[in-house]
């Protein structure tokens, strides 16, 4: 065991001394080079630029293999870079669209509410805006959910407009909603005036199809003819504008309602002013007709 430590000892001794000089011959060299290279001397210029002149092609060659890395490296770096940037800008095209469409939603909706506020300016009538939330139609009842309710002051029989025209009427309220019974709704019964011809009737909803125009004389069904609320009964305040006269293919005098009451967004509810009492003067055949009800 000792023999071996020896032996040992000896071969890394060697191995250091061996370094050693390497190293001091290496720094020598080194040294040796750099004085040569600064002596300025015709003789070693020349001696100089031959080494130079040997040692390029080794350099050139050695330096390729670095350069390709370096371009692969640009390459590689500059597609990525490119690649974040188109996904940033497709998420920015995404973004600009999505606003885009709300935007025009929101153009809508305002020219809606324009449309109401500038119509129901002219109302003598205390006015709600208020937005459809729910469509509540089925196959024999046509009704929309509205977001006001009696917090706002909402209550039964109110008057309610799309814009400038009738769609409905209060039936039902809640705190904070309200239900429309439609114009279309069998239940619906809205006393008339026909204003070219001055004459009265009823109109009463019909389902999908147009409104029926009843108890009105075969001389004022004028198809064109502009309908409106009479206001008789205080059902609704007088002079709303509904429609127009039509004749339907069933030969039935029916109302072609202004109001898209199938695609409502936004409406205007109109209270009825108190302080007007129903006329007591003869009102013709609605008027007949409405005491005949009421008597019974």
């Amino acid at each position: 065991m000792d023999g071996h430590s020896e032996k040992f000892s000896e071969h890394q001794s060697l191995i250091g001394n061996v370094r050693r000089f390497f190293f001091g011959l290496a720094v020598v060299a080194l040294v040796l080079i750099f004085i040569l290279w600064q002596v300025q001397n015709e003789r070693l210029e020349r001696v100089r630029s031959a080494i130079i002149g040997s040692l390029m092609p080794a350099i050139e060659l050695g330096a390729k293999p670095l350069q390709y890395i370096t371009d692969a490296t640009a390459f590689v770096t500059t597609h990525l870079s490119l690649t974040e940037r188109l996904e940033e800008l497709e998420q920015e095209t995404i973004q600009l669209t999505l606003w885009k469409e709300r935007a025009r939603v929101l153009e809508r909706e305002n020219a809606r509410l324009r449309d109401i506020l500038n119509t129901s300016s002219d109302l003598p009538t205390f006015v709600v805006s208020a937005q459809v939330i729910a469509d509540t139609s089925s196959q024999f009842r046509f009704s929309v959910l509205l977001d006001v309710g009696t917090e706002n002051g909402v209550s039964d029989g109110w008057a309610v407009m799309d814009g400038s025209a009738l769609v409905g009427r209060i039936s039902g309220v809640a705190r904070k909603t309200a239900r429309v019974v439609l114009l279309v709704d069998s239940a619906s019964q809205v006393p008339i005036k026909i204003v070219e011809q001055n004459a009265r009737g009823i109109m009463v909803g019909d389902g999908p199809r147009h409104p029926q125009l009843k108890f009105a004389s075969a001389s004022s069904i004028v198809p064109g003819d502009k309908v409106v609320t009479s206001g008789d009964g205080g059902v609704y305040p007088p002079d709303l504008l509904i429609g127009d006269v039509i004749l339907g293919q069933d030969q039935i005098a029916r109302v072609r309602l202004l109001a898209n009451v199938w695609n409502l967004e936004y409406v205007s509810l109109l209270r009825p002013d108190l302080r007007e009492t129903p006329p007591t003067a003869d009102v013709g055949i609605i008027g007949r007709k409405l005491d005949r009800q009421s008597e019974q």
